[in-house]
Order: structure tokens, then C-alpha cells, then sequence
């Protein structure tokens, strides 16, 4: 009876999503306001949005779109909305960091063979990822493994056929986590020489989709890429002191911009503001930090709870830096953003 009842709600479920999906279809062009002459460029989320805004300053007909301007989270989380859905059906070309950092839009765009995706990151050799394994992952795997076993118990007195397949299902969930464990690191905005990279990329695939406005697009992107080399050559010179530096990082972006300055991560820490460390992770990064003489970890400002706890037990310094993940949508964003992430790390010469 049960079952019966949850098959009726999950029926009656759709039909009212089919519903406001036709209904969003065909009013939401006009809440939209996207004439049908205009080319429609959606972004992926903050970083690359940054590129296509100073790439398209100056253009008309053209309209651009960040698709997830509102999250500020782990993109890894992100869930496509109707109305997200609606923007890509619409949209001429999807323009995304890659790197493994936007899956959740991989069915989306299979479904559209007409939709232009343009991979920012192609040609970009990715830093290894870290492991996202703290205390409420653990939690969520101890219950699912005491479920697991009150299944197993319960499967073998209805036989094991059906044992075989509960097998065979939970082997699978294990090459997943696998994979998610050891997935690329695709943060490469915070590394000022391959954010250069992308906006040649972006360039390229710009000028070739939208030949019109090829020559406004090529001025923008030489002002934009003199103006963050002009950023580069200032790290360079100004915190030319830090190489061999070690330090621990709580957010995998922070990996690239110490590989592009010669610092040495000793350990990595991915946080978001929905994880907490457990007591033996705590224990282990405070050994790693005494082992190597650690004298500053770099956090970001929303998940700095846990670094200030470990500075505070060792007596070492934060430091706060914006991996970029979201802000102002301002043509000198990024800009701003890495000077004020260069004086940040000045402490460390101190």
C-alpha cells in the first residue's frame, strides 16, 4: 500500500514538473528579455564570467549570462534549476573552466548537439585533486555502512541473488568515490600565467563563433591580457622572496597560485562551509605542520574557522586570501582581487 502511494505522488510529481516546465517555456523568453536576434553567451560560474564580461565590454547584441551567479558554494554541489535549463536552451554557446569542474551541466549539453561549448581550460595540464573526506562525509559512510549491513542481513533470508546485485551495486559506489577522490584539480584561475591561457583560449573560440565582432573581441583581449600580465610581472617581483615557502592551504585553488610563486603545499585541506574536520584529520595536519616548520596557512575568509583553531593550538598566522570563486562582476575584479591577495602573502616576508 505504501508503494502504491509513493508511485501515485511521484507521478502526479512530474506531470506538475512537466507542467512548469511548459509553462517557463513558453513565458520565460520573455521574463528573460533575450531578443531573438542577440547571440547568447551563458558562463559557467565567476572566473570565466570575468574573462567573457572584458572580452564582450564594448559589444552589442550580445548578451551574457552567468549561470550560477548566486552560488557561492563547491560547484561540485550544484544542481541545474528549471530556469538554468531554460538559459542553456536558449544560449548559442556555454562557456566553462573545465578541469572537472562543471559536470553538473554534462547531461544538459549532451542534449543539446546545437549548443556551443567553449572549454576554457583545453590544452591545460591540471594539478592532481585532494581527497573531500571530512567528519560529515565519515559520518554519512558509517551510517551507510550500518544500513548496509542490516540490508545484507535481511537480503540473505530472501537469497543470494539478490545479495549478488546488493554486491555489485555497492562495488560500483566504491569506483566512484575512487574517482571523486583522485579527480583533477580544475581551481587554474588563481595561477595568473594559465587565467592568460584561458583568455587566449576564450579568444580564439569567440572570434571563430561570432567572426562579426572577431576584431572588437581581439582589442578587448590584448588590453585585458597586458593588464594581467602587468598583475604577473608584479608577483613575480613583489613576492619573489616566498619561493620554497611550505605552508598548508584550505581551498584547492590556492594550489595554483603557490605553484606559479615557487611555494611548497605541504598539505592540502579542502573545506566548504557545510565540513568540519574530524579530531584524527585535526591531529594529523597539526603533526604535518610541526614536522616542516609551517609558519602560515592560507585560507579563505567563509571556511577559516578550522585554520584559526590549528594556529591558534600551534601558534603560527592565517592567512586570508579570495580563491575568486565568487564577487562583483566588475571588468577589474580580478584585478583587484589578486593585488589585494599579493599584500595578503606579503606577511609571509615579513
Amino acid at each position: 500500500m505504501l508503494k502504491r502511494k509513493l508511485l501515485i505522488l511521484l507521478a502526479i510529481m512530474l506531470v506538475f514538473s512537466g507542467i512548469s516546465l511548459g509553462l517557463i517555456r513558453a513565458y520565460g523568453r520573455r521574463s528573460m528579455e533575450l531578443p531573438e536576434e542577440e547571440l547568447v553567451l551563458v558562463t559557467s560560474f565567476y572566473p570565466v564570467h570575468l574573462l567573457a564580461q572584458n572580452l564582450l565590454e564594448g559589444a552589442e547584441g550580445v548578451s551574457l549570462i552567468n549561470l550560477t551567479e548566486n552560488h557561492t558554494g563547491c560547484l561540485h554541489d550544484y544542481q541545474l534549476t528549471t530556469q538554468d535549463m531554460l538559459t542553456l536552451e536558449y544560449a548559442d554557446a556555454l562557456i566553462i573552466n573545465g578541469g572537472d569542474m562543471e559536470l553538473f551541466v554534462t547531461a544538459a549539453v549532451e542534449g543539446q548537439p546545437e549548443l556551443v561549448l567553449i572549454d576554457t581550460s583545453e590544452g591545460i595540464t591540471f594539478l592532481e585533486g585532494t581527497e573531500h573526506t571530512h567528519e560529515h562525509a565519515e559520518e554519512s559512510s558509517e551510517e551507510h555502512e550500518h544500513e548496509e549491513v542490516h540490508e545484507e542481513e535481511h537480503e540473505h533470508m530472501e537469497g543470494e541473488t539478490h545479495e549478488h546485485e546488493e554486491e555489485h551495486d555497492h562495488d560500483d559506489h566504491d569506483e566512484e568515490s575512487a574517482e571523486h577522490n583522485h579527480a583533477i584539480n580544475g581551481h587554474v584561475w588563481l595561477n595568473t600565467e594559465l587565467y592568460m591561457q584561458q583568455l587566449d583560449t576564450l579568444t580564439e573560440k569567440l572570434c571563430a563563433l561570432d567572426v562579426e565582432r572577431a576584431e572588437l573581441y581581439r582589442a578587448n583581449a590584448a588590453r585585458y591580457r597586458a593588464e594581467l600580465a602587468g598583475v604577473a610581472t608584479e608577483y613575480q617581483t613583489t613576492l619573489a622572496g616566498l619561493a620554497g615557502s611550505e605552508v598548508v592551504v584550505f581551498h584547492d585553488a590556492f594550489y595554483y597560485l603557490c605553484e606559479e610563486l615557487g611555494i611548497e603545499v605541504i598539505m592540502g585541506i579542502s573545506m566548504d562551509a557545510d565540513t568540519a574536520l574530524s579530531a584524527a584529520e585535526l591531529a594529523e595536519a597539526e603533526d604535518e605542520i610541526r614536522l616542516h616548520g609551517v609558519r602560515y596557512l592560507l585560507a579563505e575568509e567563509a571556511t577559516g574557522a578550522v585554520a584559526e583553531q590549528l594556529a591558534k593550538e600551534i601558534g603560527i598566522q592565517v592567512i586570508y586570501l579570495n580563491p575568486l570563486t565568487s564577487g562583483a562582476a566588475t571588468t577589474e575584479a580580478y584585478l583587484d582581487a589578486m593585488r589585494q591577495n599579493m599584500a595578503a602573502l606579503q606577511e609571509m616576508l615579513q
